[in-house]
């Protein structure tokens, strides 16, 4: 799923209006429309990336409104890119959503993340990207093929976040 750029700013427009909004995750839980906000600023856990000598560890966190008081339905997408800006490769993918017990997760080959823009300017880091997750309770450590209790996540993810403090 790829969102034409008047997709993209018809999409932000309203959501920027009401808060402080660094991006967006949009895509489908188990085929029905999802949408979270990645929140530049709040009481709730936010979005960062640090840099190393390797490369870049990087976490997104979105919410399912765009005020959120607490970590309830917060999807966190964390990786690790490494190779040049220009093609990097990820690496350590995880992928969490909160707000059920228990938490459902996913790692590894559980988790096809491609990054389609990666430009760290400062200290932001703009990134586009797309995912395809299954994710289950707990988490799984072999690739999940088919679980009663699997939840699939297709989407793509675009945000300018910070640097970690």
């Amino acid at each position: 799923m790829r969102l034409a750029p008047i997709a993209l700013i018809s999409i932000l427009a309203p959501l920027a209006a009401t808060a402080q909004v660094a991006g967006t995750i949009t895509g489908t839980i188990e085929g029905e429309d999802a949408v979270w906000q990645i929140p530049s600023e709040g009481d709730v856990p936010l979005s960062f990336f640090e840099q190393s000598e390797d490369g870049y560890a990087v976490t997104i966190r979105g919410y399912p409104n765009s005020e959120p008081e607490d970590e309830s339905g917060m999807i966190e997408i964390s990786f690790f890119a490494s190779g040049t800006i220009q093609e990097p490769e990820v690496r350590s993918p995880r992928v969490t959503v909160s707000g059920g017990d228990p938490v459902l997760e996913a790692t590894d080959e559980n988790v096809d993340l491609i990054l389609e823009a990666f430009e760290v300017e400062d200290t932001d880091l703009a990134i586009a990207g797309s995912l395809v997750t299954t994710l289950t309770p707990g988490g799984a450590d072999t690739l999940v093929i088919d679980a009663p209790e699997a939840v699939t996540i297709d989407g793509n993810f675009q945000g300018t976040i910070p640097r970690a403090e």
